[in-house]
């Protein structure tokens, strides 16, 4: 997954575990992914999925703005719509929101990965 340098180091410190993304859906629950801030790095850091819901950009309230990185709403959704402006965004469009948790710089083994309700509600709020 791509991230802006900002946004890495606000996931590495905890402060934000939530990304909103347009186009198929990539991402499944109890996954690890890479995080990077290039298509040409290779990814040093890894999340683990907990969540894929589906909702319209205008539906994200403070607490998922928050969790995106300490925005408000209307500032989330401005900023979304400009960097996707080209793909025609707006606050009706439809974006997949995913929740993650960073887990570290090394990809743990498929069996240590134990995915449950507990965990997804043991986030912040």
């Amino acid at each position: 997954m791509i991230f802006t340098k900002y946004h890495l180091q606000l996931i590495i410190e905890g402060k934000k575990w939530q990304t909103r993304r347009l186009g198929n859906k990539r991402w499944n629950p109890g996954a690890v992914h890479s995080i990077r801030t290039s298509y040409f790095e290779k990814g040093q850091h890894f999340v683990e999925i907990l969540d894929v819901t589906r909702e319209r950009l205008s539906d994200i309230d403070e607490h998922d703005a928050m969790a995106e990185g300490s925005y408000t709403p209307r500032q989330f959704i401005d900023g979304f719509c400009e960097m996707h402006a080209k793909r025609g965004c707006t606050p009706d469009t439809l974006v997949w929101v995913v929740t993650f948790q960073y887990i570290g710089t090394k990809r743990p083994p498929e069996k240590m990965l134990n995915l449950t309700k507990e965990r997804l509600e043991e986030m912040p709020t």
